[in-house]
């Protein structure tokens, strides 16, 4: 089972989608649950059940895991959504039977292993925390976050890291155990971006005309630096002729476009909102800039190489695109919020023809490092690979708790149930009421009960 926030326009959405399209349906079936039902961006495949967390049925009152320190006191509303979601969620788990649950990012991390005192041991508990420490601090419930994620992410069976730089950080900062980690890039379907970036461009002129275009593609949002990049297209205006495309929606827009308006830019940036398939944009544009603050990773741009569109990008030392771009090898690399050297970039890379052709022909070969092929064979050994303890003690004590699970039940159920088996809505009303009644229990003790009764019986 794959947790996602949502199915709205991201990086999450489209690896969850490349995941659950290319899982070998012979090994694994997979199943799909959101947090949040908002417009699907991304089309699951049909054969994926889909379920909706935040639709599911609430208990009546649930024991929290952790107390918040005193300083934390302000988000105590906050966490006990947090625990809500995280019972509806194990609710779920209880009713469907998974053998591994997928968390996609920071956010259902933590829902996911706040479920985890719900839920069998033998369940599989694999994480993905994307974001680094700098980006998750500065998020708006970061402070709640790191405190509960340090509290629990050692109690996840595996910690997946997209790129070194997390791994890094995982181990010295969370103090993960090294062994728990495993290094997976994210998978790209490279034959369906080169097949969508030679559809036609229909929606606007600019890109059938010779000026060059400097291309933005994912969320507008702060942390994105959009503002940096607008104010350096300002500073080259009197020196060269370029047009910004800016490809996607978010919380800044309104913010963005008033700077356009302030600098006088509107001629010459356009914001062309979601585009179910902006590869076509990265395939005809003359440069594609990333002027993030802080990137954990930056899929965005394995795609743009995929594309052989040129690259500017902001970074770190320790940040996605410095690593991607192998700092430097493979694109121009400038320090986040400088507007001097990212317009020095930009103009120096759309002036430059013979660099652009290098940087697109070096980005194409880059690009097949990220291939799915090479990546997707290792996610499916993670789904499969048993945990390392004791196979037969597991499944032993899977069968004691299924069993457990049954009798309480029936016993406290016998009657109220309709006659032959139950509905969906039974299953899950049987799986919170499971859920509710052994919160405060733990999951051995409440296989010792039972070991003990079958014993004397």
């Amino acid at each position: 089972m794959v947790i996602a926030p949502s199915m709205e326009m991201g990086a999450l959405g489209r690896l969850a989608v490349t995941l659950l399209s290319s899982i070998d349906r012979q090994q694994i079936e997979p199943e799909l649950a959101i947090v949040f039902q908002r417009d699907e961006f991304y089309k699951v495949p049909g054969d994926v059940r889909i379920h909706v967390i935040e639709k599911r049925q609430a208990p009546e009152q649930i024991s929290l895991s952790l107390g918040l320190p005193n300083h934390l006191a302000k988000y105590d509303g906050d966490f006990y959504w947090l625990e809500l979601t995280a019972f509806k969620t194990a609710a779920l788990i209880n009713e469907r039977e998974p053998s591994v649950v997928f968390a996609m990012d920071w956010f259902t991390s933590i829902i996911l292993l706040l479920a985890k005192r719900y839920i069998p041991r033998t369940v599989r508990i694999i994480v993905r925390p994307h974001l680094n420490y700098k980006l998750l601090r500065d998020s708006f419930f970061g402070e709640l976050y790191l405190y509960v994620i340090q509290q629990l992410i050692d109690q996840a069976h595996y910690v997946l890291a997209h790129s070194r730089g997390r791994a890094h950080e995982l181990t010295h900062v969370f103090g993960v155990q090294p062994e728990r980690i495993v290094a997976l890039n994210n998978p790209f379907d490279f034959e369906r971006v080169r097949r969508l970036a030679h559809e036609e461009i229909t929606e606007h002129p600019w890109f059938h005309e010779n000026t060059p275009i400097a291309l933005y593609v994912g969320r507008l949002a702060a942390e994105k630096g959009l503002d940096y990049l607008i104010r350096a297209l300002s500073v080259l205006r009197g020196a060269t002729t370029i047009r910004g495309v800016f490809i996607g929606d978010g919380g800044e827009r309104e913010t963005l476009q008033r700077l356009v308006n302030n600098l006088e830019m509107d001629d010459c940036i356009l914001f062309l909102g979601a585009r179910q398939n902006p590869f076509k944009y990265m395939k005809r544009a003359t440069l594609f800039v990333l002027p993030s603050l802080s990137e954990s990773f930056g899929n965005v741009l394995v795609e743009a190489l995929a594309c052989g569109c040129p690259i500017v990008a902001a970074s770190g030392a320790e940040d996605g695109p410095a690593e991607i771009l192998q700092g430097g090898q493979y694109g121009i690399l400038v320090p986040p919020k400088h507007v001097e050297a990212l317009s020095d970039a930009i103009m120096r890379l759309s002036s430059d023809g013979d660099l652009r052709q290098r940087y697109a022909e070096l980005g194409i070969l880059r690009a097949k490092e990220f291939d799915l092929q090479s990546s997707l064979g290792s996610y499916e050994t993670l789904f499969l690979k048993n945990r390392p303890d004791d196979l037969q003690a597991r499944q032993a004590e899977h069968e004691l708790f299924a069993e457990c699970r049954k009798r309480m039940d029936t016993q406290r159920h016998r009657g109220n149930m309709a006659s032959g088996a139950p509905t969906p809505a039974q299953k899950s009303a049987a799986a919170i009421r499971f859920c509710n009644r052994h919160a405060a229990w733990k999951l051995r003790e409440v296989v010792a009960r039972w070991r003990r009764r079958m014993r004397l019986g």
